[in-house]
C-alpha cells in the first residue's frame, strides 16, 4: 500500500471559472481558476478573497461578474502580496 494520499476530485457538476485580478489601471495583473457550483457560488468565492484590487470573473467567453476592491484590507500599498501568491507571483508583486 502506498503512503500517498488519493487524489480528491470535486463534484463533476461544478463549472470552471477564471478570475482576472486587475491592477489600478484595469489591466489584468494575474488570473486564477476556481471551481463553483454556479454563478452565485463563484461570486461568493471571489468576494471571500478580499482582494485590494478589482477583479472580474468569467466562464468561458461569458463575463459573469465584477467585484470591486476590498476596502477592508489593512495595507493596499504597492508590492503587497495577495493572500495566496506564491513563488513567482509573490516576487512579481514586490
Amino acid at each position: 500500500m502506498s503512503s500517498c494520499e488519493p487524489i480528491q476530485t470535486r463534484d463533476s457538476a461544478e463549472a470552471n471559472y477564471i478570475v482576472y485580478i486587475l491592477d489600478g489601471a484595469g489591466k489584468i495583473q494575474r488570473s486564477e481558476w476556481i471551481a463553483a457550483a454556479d454563478d452565485a457560488d463563484a461570486l461568493a468565492q471571489v468576494e471571500a478573497l478580499k482582494l485590494p484590487v478589482e477583479c472580474e470573473f468569467w466562464q468561458r467567453d461569458r463575463r459573469v461578474g465584477w467585484v470591486p476592491a476590498c476596502r477592508n484590507v489593512a495595507d493596499t500599498s504597492p508590492g503587497q502580496e495577495f493572500p495566496h501568491a506564491t513563488g513567482r507571483q509573490a516576487r512579481a508583486a514586490r
